[in-house]
C-alpha cells in the first residue's frame, strides 16, 4: 500500500511538473514581438480623388497611348500607400468637386494641392500640412505684370473653387476676376488675351512658362499661413487622418519630404 503511495505521488509530481513547464511556455508566447510587417492599413483599398490638371502637383502623362497620372502628390500617395499598406484606385474630376466628392463618400481621401481653407473645415478634415507653395502672377512677356500695384483693375483669370480665386478677389484691388475650370483652360485664356494675368501657385507657373515662352511669372508676396498650404483632405472624424498624420510628420522630419519638393519642384523650394 504504501509502495503504491509512493508511485501516486511521484506520478502527481511528475504530472504538476510538465504542467509547469508547459505553463510556462505558454506564457513566453504574448511577450513575444509583434510581426514586423504589420502595417495600419494592412489589407485597405481606398478611394483618391483629384484633378489632374496640376502639374507638378498631379497631371496626366502619356505615354504609347496609355495616360497615366504623374506629379509629386501622386508620389506622395505612393510613399504613403507603401508604408501603411493600403493600396488605391483614382477617380478624377473637377478641382471644385473634389470636397464633394469627400462629403458624398465617393473618396476616401483628397491629394491634390488643396488647401485647409476655414470654409472647406467646416466640411472635411485636413491632415498636418506638408508643402507651402507660393503665389504667382502670370502675365505676357509683351504685357508684363509683376506685383499688386500693376494688377489693380486688371483682369484676371484663376482656376475655379480655387485658394487663388479667393485670393485674387480679396487682395487684387477692383480686379474683373474670371473663375474657370482647370489650369491649362487658365493659361490659355490669358494667350487668347481674354485676361490680362492669372494666379496661381508658383511652381505651377515655372512649369507653365516652361512650355510657354511668351510668358512670364512672377512671385508675390503672400501670407505663408496654414489656410495657404497643401494638406491632404479627408471626411469628418475618419481615423484615417491621425494614421496618415503620424507617417507625414515622420517624412517632414527625416527629410522625405524634401526629397520629394526637390524632385518636383526644385531646390529652391524646399525648405
Amino acid at each position: 500500500m504504501k509502495k503504491f503511495k509512493k508511485s501516486f505521488i511521484l506520478v502527481l509530481v511528475l504530472v504538476m511538473l510538465s504542467a509547469l513547464i508547459a505553463g510556462c511556455t505558454q506564457d513566453n508566447k504574448p511577450n513575444e514581438e509583434p510581426s514586423e510587417g504589420t502595417k495600419p492599413l494592412e489589407g485597405k483599398h481606398l478611394r483618391y480623388a483629384i484633378n489632374a490638371t496640376f502639374p507638378p502637383f498631379e497631371s496626366v502623362e502619356i505615354v504609347n497611348g496609355k495616360s497615366n497620372f504623374i506629379g509629386m502628390d501622386l508620389e506622395l500617395v505612393d510613399y504613403l500607400a507603401e508604408k501603411l499598406g493600403f493600396t488605391y484606385e483614382i477617380t478624377d474630376m473637377a478641382f471644385a468637386g473634389l470636397v464633394g466628392a469627400i462629403q458624398s463618400d465617393r473618396a476616401d481621401f483628397v491629394c491634390s494641392g488643396i488647401s485647409p481653407t476655414e470654409e472647406r473645415l467646416k466640411n472635411v478634415d485636413f491632415s498636418v500640412s506638408y508643402y507651402y507653395p507660393g503665389i504667382a502672377v502670370v502675365s505676357k512677356k509683351d504685357e508684363p505684370l509683376t506685383n499688386l500695384e500693376e494688377l489693380t483693375g486688371k483682369k484676371i483669370v484663376v482656376g475655379f473653387g480655387t485658394t487663388y480665386e479667393m485670393w485674387a478677389k480679396e487682395y487684387i484691388k477692383d480686379a474683373d476676376v474670371l473663375a474657370i475650370d482647370g489650369t491649362p483652360a487658365v493659361i490659355q485664356e490669358l494667350k487668347n488675351s481674354r485676361g490680362d494675368a492669372a494666379i496661381l501657385d508658383a511652381n505651377q507657373a515655372a512649369e507653365f512658362v516652361k512650355q510657354n515662352p511668351d510668358l512670364q511669372f512672377d512671385v508675390l508676396e503672400y501670407d505663408k499661413s496654414r489656410e495657404n498650404s497643401f494638406a491632404i483632405a479627408f471626411p469628418k472624424d475618419s481615423e484615417l487622418t491621425e494614421i496618415f498624420n503620424v507617417e507625414l510628420n515622420k517624412m517632414l522630419e527625416n527629410g522625405e519630404m524634401d526629397k520629394l519638393i526637390v524632385k518636383w519642384c526644385g531646390e529652391e523650394f524646399a525648405k
